[in-house]
């Protein structure tokens, strides 16, 4: 991307403004400012041999091309700029095949416009693409081209998001100050309506588009050329297609209305694509786009059961993730993850479309295609777990696995217990999934993230193909409710304040305690360990229940996330224990146990080996019920040592949600996400919905819902159908509804 700031002689304090509104809109590319813009493309100010001008350059780190006179005639502008560029670039007339980006000193721009034009221009295949803006009648925002905005750029533009049909129109002319060209086209000798001629002879479209404004206001206002054909004049003056759009600008800008909250700012769409399983996942899903301000984002996620994992796909507009935007049901649904899909393809194809996504952060290829990874927009693969790599998902297979050919896969799916969910297709379509996942990766240039160091070490290990990519680390943060929950948990002495070697261990063991999870480990020794300790089974779910009964052991099947600070702040655990006995890609309870305070000690597997220093912030042991009553009543008889590493963990914070998103958003290198396909949101297709209705007022039942909470809406729902039925007694209709509400209670 090349972009030149035009500025003629005695236009230095513009060619400030305009310079300065280039690096405060450089965050908009990669959350920086002065280094950011100069990342996200080539900078150079065209200019007129003016020192104040030079200077003004100089400034800014820019470079200075002292090539242009001292005025451009109105109408030679845009033919005179582009006869001088293949000279100021060294190369022949149709010698550069980027882009090319021209704007005039003075401009003023608002947040992520060069990835919205940049859009428009690859979405119209246009050989240029020129904004809506003020000073010209053929692109003004306004009824009059001589307006005054009484509003500031940003604000302008967000009220463009509100009222724009997402247009890109067709102009026989080029127009305003700020122009984007595809590629170098012939400048012959001539004004710019010459120029446009030649291009239309050449079949090059012009457009305006109405992705986004540019205030030009401080500019002298341009007036369409006497040599117009009539048609064209009458269309452009007495029909324009901006002319709805621009009675409402021209009143909120008389008015100096500012927005209201409910527009929202204009924001890149990022599209999330996930499982519905819930889970560990979908509470990484929910953080991360809470803490993602910087995007407006979207969430594709499949419905199905498990022969079928994606009989319908459901669109969501954000972090709650009860009524979709819309869903598609599938004519052929995706069993566990297809090769190839046309209607998923084409589905993908409307979602981007309609929504303007601008990139796609992929984390599970359960009940999708491989179609979603081979959409051309910036790619990022996040990897939770080993799928599709490996079907079980984890990788383990009596224990974990570091190799895997197409041999051993034939026998991990027919004899492997770890192997539970994707039992309908064979060994060949595993296989083939494996190999055009490592293609794609490869030629789609996939940028690929774990949690932990020792996932993207076993991942290359298992899949050979990747061994020579690079894949990021970045582990996930809690959200800020997370954080402050468990902030009231964090104590310097545990109950009593155990000071000798008498008194009983208080361990709390986080989580699900199925066998996979430490039911395998603990059930052995817990006799022994109830000796010396008093446990408390938090968030065990059913499989907690065999171990309920002994004085020992306290078991909560369930509890809110919010409840988490409490409970531990109640019980004081002076340990908590992880047991998983397959490797963990992450570990959320790791992190929660850390951000209370809590010590802890795991099984020497996978995440848990990655996050833990032995003796240092916890203890390690190997996963046998031997290794782990051992290092249970060694701690036992070691109190100080369990006060250091308590110590130590309340002096370092947790990482937060944002952090990680900060973390995300910066492997989007500048000029990615500046020729990216990155676009706004446009406000009213993404409308919220009632809880019980959708826009068509029909009930929604979410699949992943509880029943009771299904139950408790479609009774809410009939309450209300009754309320408003005419067909009933007005007695009758408020006894019912009396009886919901209770019912409700």
């Amino acid at each position: 991307m090349r972009l030149y700031v035009v500025a003629l002689s005695g236009e230095a304090a513009p060619l400030a403004t305009t310079l300065r509104s280039l690096r405060d809109t450089a965050a908009g590319y990669t959350g920086g400012h002065d280094t950011a813009t100069r990342g996200a493309f080539d900078l150079q100010v065209l200019g007129s041999d003016d020192p104040a001008l030079h200077h003004c350059a100089e400034q800014a780190g820019c470079g200075f091309a002292a090539a242009l006179p001292e005025t451009i005639a109105s109408d030679h502008y845009w033919s005179t700029l582009l006869r001088l560029l293949p000279a100021i670039e060294g190369h022949g007339a149709e010698g550069y095949d980027g882009y090319s980006l021209i704007l005039r000193a003075g401009c003023k721009l608002p947040p992520y416009w060069l990835p919205r034009l940049c859009t428009a221009a690859r979405r119209s295949a246009a050989g240029a693409v020129f904004p809506l803006s003020v000073r010209d009648p053929l692109t003004s925002v306004f009824s009059s081209h001589r307006h005054q905005p009484g509003l500031g750029v940003e604000d302008v533009d967000r009220w463009l998001n509100r009222y724009s049909s997402h247009t890109d129109i067709d102009i026989p002319l080029f127009a305003g100050y700020c122009g984007l060209f595809a590629g170098r086209w012939p400048a012959p000798a001539g004004d710019d309506s010459q120029l446009a001629a030649e291009w239309r002879n050449r079949g090059v479209p012009i457009i305006a588009s109405d992705a986004l404004y540019i205030d030009d206001s401080a500019l002298e206002p341009l007036s369409l050329p006497t040599s117009l054909y009539p048609g064209w004049r009458e269309a452009l003056t007495e029909r324009h297609p901006l002319t709805a759009l621009r009675h409402a600008l021209t009143e909120l800008s008389s008015r100096a209305e500012t927005p209201p909250p409910e527009v929202p700012p204009v924001r890149p769409v990022r599209l999330h694509v996930s499982h519905s399983w819930g889970g560990g996942l979908g509470r990484w899903v929910e953080d991360f786009i809470t803490a993602d301000t910087a995007h407006q984002s979207l969430v594709l996620r499949p419905i199905g059961h498990w022969d079928a994992f994606a009989q319908t796909l459901a669109l969501y507009p954000g972090p709650q993730m009860d009524v979709p935007l819309k869903t598609w049901t599938l004519a052929q649904p995706i069993l566990s993850t297809a090769l190839a899909h046309h209607q998923y393809r084409e589905i993908l194809g409307e979602i981007v479309a309609t929504y303007g996504v601008g990139s796609v952060l992929v984390s599970s290829l359960i009940g999708h295609s491989l179609d979603v990874l081979d959409s051309g927009l910036l790619t990022t693969f996040v990897c939770h777990d080993f799928y599709p790599v490996c079907p079980p998902l984890y990788a383990t297979w009596g224990n974990p696995c570091d190799s895997c050919d197409s041999s051993r896969l034939a026998n991990c799916l027919s004899d492997n217990p770890q192997h539970r969910i994707f039992r309908v297709e064979p060994h060949d379509h595993w296989v083939a999934l494996r190999r055009a996942f490592a293609d794609l990766v490869a030629a789609r240039d996939i940028t690929m993230v774990a949690p932990c160091q020792s996932v993207a070490r076993r991942l290359q290990a298992l899949l050979p193909p990747l061994a020579d990519r690079t894949i990021a680390v970045i582990g996930h943060g809690l959200s800020p409710e997370s954080i402050a929950s468990l902030a009231v948990a964090r104590h310097d002495e545990p109950e009593g304040g155990r000071s000798d070697e008498a008194g009983r261990l208080r361990i709390v063991i986080l989580g699900s305690l199925a066998d996979h999870k430490g039911a395998t480990l603990l059930a052995p020794v817990l006799a022994q360990i109830g000796g010396f300790a008093d446990l408390l089974l938090l968030g065990a779910g059913e499989d907690g229940r065999r171990f309920a009964g002994g004085g020992a052991v306290t078991v909560v099947e369930h509890y809110q996330r919010h409840q988490l600070g409490e409970l531990l702040a109640e019980f004081k655990p002076d340990l908590g224990l992880l047991l998983s006995t397959v490797p963990e890609t992450f570990s959320y309870t790791l992190s929660e146990l850390h951000a209370a305070g809590v010590p802890v000690a795991a099984t020497a597997l996978g995440a848990f080996a990655d996050r833990i220093q032995h003796q240092s912030d916890g203890w390690l042991f190997d996963p046998t019920p031997d290794a782990l009553l051992a290092l249970l009543r060694q701690l036992h008889q070691s109190p100080a040592g369990i006060a250091a590493v308590r110590a130590r963990l309340l002096a370092r914070p947790a990482k937060p949600a944002a952090a990680m998103v900060a973390d995300y958003n910066r492997l989007e290198s500048p000029s990615a996400r500046a020729l990216g396909h990155l676009e706004r949101p446009r406000a009213g297709q993404q409308r919220s919905a009632d809880r019980d209705y959708l826009a068509e007022g029909q009930l929604y039942i979410n699949p992943q819902a509880p029943y009771r909470q299904v139950l408790k809406d479609f009774i809410r729902f009939t309450a209300k159908r009754i309320q408003h039925s005419q067909r009933l007694p007005s007695p009758l209709r408020r006894a019912i509804a009396a009886l919901a509400r209770r019912w409700l209670r």
